[in-house]
């Protein structure tokens, strides 16, 4: 068994905080663009008017900006376990599971590894902060994820 557990550092926060942000960030301005591109086509088929609609995606991805960061702080994993042939996450919020043969890669990042998953899997990617490993040993994780781990120090 491998078991990361504990508060992760800021910097790891701070890159988490970030990629998060740039997920929610890109779907928001999608799901934005197919709202204005339907305004448009009503409003060239019926009235103009239905242009003013188009102000409320806008207003939309600023009010759900505001309150992101206490969302996604709640979304940083506090344990992290592998055993049996899972690997589990959890925080004070969630709980997901997956098979280790749904990992796509390990990115190394120094500190940290960052385990990511094929398409279909409730989790887009698990934070593992080296030093926070309670359960195993950090060559075991590295022989574990042989051939999927690339290394991306700063």
């Amino acid at each position: 068994m491998i078991k990361f557990q504990g508060e992760i550092s800021q910097d790891c926060k701070k890159w988490f905080l970030k990629r998060e942000f740039k997920a929610y960030l890109i779907l928001s301005c999608l799901l934005a663009l197919l709202y204005a591109i339907a305004n448009i086509v009503i409003a060239l088929l019926w009235e103009l008017i239905a242009l003013l609609y188009l102000i409320i995606p806008i207003v939309a991805i600023i009010c759900f900006s505001l309150p992101f960061r206490k969302f996604a702080v709640n979304r940083v994993p506090s344990i992290v376990s592998i055993e049996d042939n899972f690997i589990e996450c959890e925080n004070e919020k969630e709980y997901a599971n997956n098979k280790l043969d749904d990992v796509k890669k390990v990115i190394d990042l120094g500190e940290w590894y960052i385990v990511k998953f094929y398409f279909p899997v409730n989790l887009r990617w698990v934070i593992c902060q080296k030093d926070l490993i309670v359960e195993g040993t950090i060559e075991e994780f590295e022989q574990l994820f042989e051939g999927k781990i690339i290394r991306k120090h700063k």
